[in-house]
C-alpha cells in the first residue's frame, strides 16, 4: 500500500493544488485579484436572478449593462468574462464608472469601497431600476440591494429588500437564500 500510495503521491498533490486553485472557497488565501475575479463572476451570475420591469430597458433588444466603480480589477475581468455572453436574453455591455458619471441605461452598478463614495454611488441610483451592489462591511446600510462579505474565508453576500424594493427590482427566492443575511423592509 505505502507503494501505491508513493506512485499517486505527486498526482494527488498536482490535483489537490489545482482544485484548491480553481475553488471560490479559497478566493480569499488566494491574491487580492482572485477575489476581484469571484467578485466579477458574481456580478454576471446576479443578473441571472434579479427581474427588472419592461421600463428597465429602451427596447426588448437593449443590452443589459453593467456598471463597475472604484475598481480596475473587477472592471477588466468582468469584461473579459461576459465577452460573447447574454444576460437575460440581452447581449451584456460593461461600462467603466468615475465619480460624476451618470448612471443612465445602467441595469446593474458595482461600486467598490466604503463610506461616502458608496453611499453617494447609491443615493445616485435611488429611483431608477438599477441593481447596486457594493463590497462595504457597511453596504446595506448606505443603500446598496447586495454586498459582498467575507464568511468563513469564502466571499458572501448579503441582501437588503428594502433597496430591491426602491429600486423596483424583484430578487428571486434562491438568490436570497443563498445570502448570509438578508434585511427586509421597513
Amino acid at each position: 500500500m505505502g507503494t501505491h500510495v508513493a506512485r499517486l503521491g505527486p498526482l494527488w498533490l498536482a490535483w489537490a493544488l489545482l482544485s484548491t486553485l480553481l475553488a471560490p472557497s479559497t478566493a480569499i488565501a488566494q491574491p487580492a485579484a482572485d477575489i476581484n475575479v469571484v467578485k466579477a463572476a458574481y456580478l454576471y451570475r446576479f443578473t441571472g436572478y434579479v427581474e427588472w420591469p419592461p421600463a428597465a430597458f429602451e427596447t426588448p433588444a437593449s443590452p443589459l449593462v453593467i456598471g463597475v466603480a472604484g475598481n480596475e480589477a473587477v472592471y477588466t475581468e468582468l469584461t473579459r468574462l461576459v465577452a460573447g455572453r447574454t444576460g437575460l436574453a440581452r447581449p451584456i455591455q460593461v461600462r467603466k464608472l468615475a465619480s460624476g458619471d451618470d448612471l443612465q441605461g445602467l441595469h446593474a452598478l458595482f461600486a467598490a469601497g466604503s463610506g461616502s463614495a458608496l453611499g453617494e454611488w447609491a443615493q445616485q441610483a435611488q429611483g431608477r431600476h438599477i441593481l447596486v451592489v457594493g463590497d462595504s462591511y457597511d453596504g446595506l446600510e448606505q443603500g446598496v440591494a447586495l454586498n459582498f462579505v467575507v464568511a468563513d474565508r469564502r466571499l458572501r453576500f448579503e441582501a437588503s429588500r428594502r433597496a430591491f424594493d426602491r429600486a423596483g427590482l424583484k430578487a428571486s427566492a434562491h438568490l436570497l437564500a443563498l445570502a448570509t443575511r438578508v434585511t427586509e423592509p421597513r
